[in-house]
């Protein structure tokens, strides 16, 4: 079984002066909140959040071009084959070209990144003689962009390190590189801060979210998937072109879209205590809430018509927009009781982790609402409110949203799954071993046995 470790995120050690400033330069930036969904214009909306520039709208891709011409001549294109293949790479790379830029292509990124591509796309970025990266595609290529410029940035520093010879390692132990070097060597740690290219993202789903955080997931040697992240890989332009999500088929636009859903869900369901144990302060979460809140409401209003109606341009848009609102929201906590037992699902049967999520979903929110507090049943209220809203009226948060997801084609619980004696126990370790645990409601071994078998029932 593959494992999920946990999401490391620090910052680089700075005086404390400019650490001051910097965090009252965040929270200012913060002040304003996620952009209201009503306000969303299909052709073109620039959106400042924190440290990025979101060109979103069927018009996006030029001013996005024009963005990344200001820091860049030469990029590198990290993406996938099947990307490639349905043409989204050509127009992309005409796009450059007509601007002047003169981009190179890394195509043989695989969905679960691995150590391997992240050298592969080191090699390119040097071979190419770029100057900034660009993931385009799902998840996948922009978590690949990611570490691959942690590589470069580590050849720039250190003239002796051989991508090929070091480069697994490197990444393999990049969490404890990112938690010391800091504090043992401050001045090597800015020189590899300052020497991470400038990174891009334009996603091609609307589901992980990886073009609005700093994380990414990479699957090491030992198969491992292992998370890092850290705000200088934060991609500084970001383009949500709906076009380039139009021939996604409905089954993943189902799966990414749920994904996108319980980000934003999870994240809100985080309990104001874990969040400040997390190190956030009261504005930083409301700040994370007001994204989670309006992600969620996009998803519910969009995600039947994104599945039902690939070619509304204006509804795909909207899904994007919610799942990078996801991607802000769930910089509270470390999600919880659905994706630990989705991690745990979809490893053991070999899942579509949106599908896995879909399954797993209402059984948690079953067993969270026997047990939550009243802060909780406060969180549940507002989410609840909005599947209400939307039109799907139960009389508990599980039972909108099992009325949410059933339409949407995907089995609710273990149903049609080769569940055999011994599997529940064997899920229930895997979850309880998993990173997402900021559950509202604290989760044990037992618990999550507890879930898996009410899974098995429905």
């Amino acid at each position: 079984m593959q494992s999920i470790a946990r999401v490391c995120v620090l910052g680089a050690a700075k005086p404390q002066q400019r650490r001051v400033k910097l965090q009252l330069s965040q929270r200012r930036r913060m002040a304003t909140g996620a952009p209201d969904p009503a306000t969303i214009k299909p052709n073109m909306n620039v959106m400042k959040i924190g440290v990025q520039t979101i060109f979103a709208g069927t018009e996006a891709l030029e001013p996005f071009v024009a963005e990344l011409k200001t820091y860049s001549r030469r990029p590198l294109i990290v993406t996938d084959e099947g990307i490639a293949k349905v043409g989204i790479v050509q127009q992309f790379v005409d796009a450059l070209k007509k601007a002047g830029l003169q981009p190179t292509v890394f195509d043989k990124c695989v969905p679960n990144p691995t150590t391997g591509n992240t050298i592969g796309i080191a090699q390119s970025f040097f071979q190419g003689t770029c100057d900034a990266v660009v993931g385009l595609g799902g998840g996948g290529p922009l978590d690949a962009a990611k570490a691959g410029m942690a590589l470069v940035a580590q050849k720039r520093v250190d003239s002796k390190f051989d991508l090929e010879r070091d480069g697994h390692k490197f990444i393999s132990n990049i969490r404890p590189f990112m938690s010391t070097t800091p504090k043992e060597n401050p001045k090597g740690w800015e020189q590899f801060v300052s020497s991470v290219p400038s990174i891009a993202g334009i996603p091609t789903t609307a589901g992980t979210g990886s073009e609005g955080g700093k994380s990414a997931v990479i699957t090491l040697p030992d198969g491992v998937k292992m998370v890092f992240g850290n705000p200088v890989f934060m991609p500084k332009t970001v383009a949500l072109v709906p076009q380039f999500t139009q021939k996604l088929p409905a089954s993943l636009t189902a799966g990414t879209g749920i994904d996108a859903l319980f980000h934003n869900m999870e994240a809100f369901f985080v309990t104001h205590q874990a969040a400040l144990n997390d190190g956030m302060n009261d504005a930083e979460i409301a700040y994370t809430d007001d994204f989670a809140l309006k992600g969620i409401s996009l998803i519910v209003d969009n995600l039947p018509n994104a599945i039902k109606n690939g070619n509304d341009l204006n509804t795909r848009l909207k899904m994007q927009i919610a799942a990078m609102y996801g991607a802000k929201a769930f910089r509270k906590g470390d999600l919880g009781g659905v994706h630990a037992t989705a991690h745990a699902l979809g490893a053991f049967y070999h899942l579509h982790h949106g599908t896995a999520i879909a399954r797993m979903s209402v059984p948690v929110l079953k067993y969270n609402a026997e047990r939550m507090t009243e802060e909780t049943r406060k969180a549940f209220g507002s989410v609840h409110e909005i599947f209400k809203k939307g039109g799907y009226s139960g009389a508990t948060l599980a039972d909108s949203t099992a009325k949410f997801l059933s339409p949407l084609g995907i089995p609710l619980g273990l149903k049609e799954l080769p569940v055999q004696s011994g599997d529940i126990e064997k899920l229930a370790k895997i979850a309880a071993n998993d990173p997402c645990q900021t559950n509202p409601v604290p989760l044990k071994e037992q618990d999550y046995k507890a879930i898996f078998v009410s899974a098995n029932n429905m």
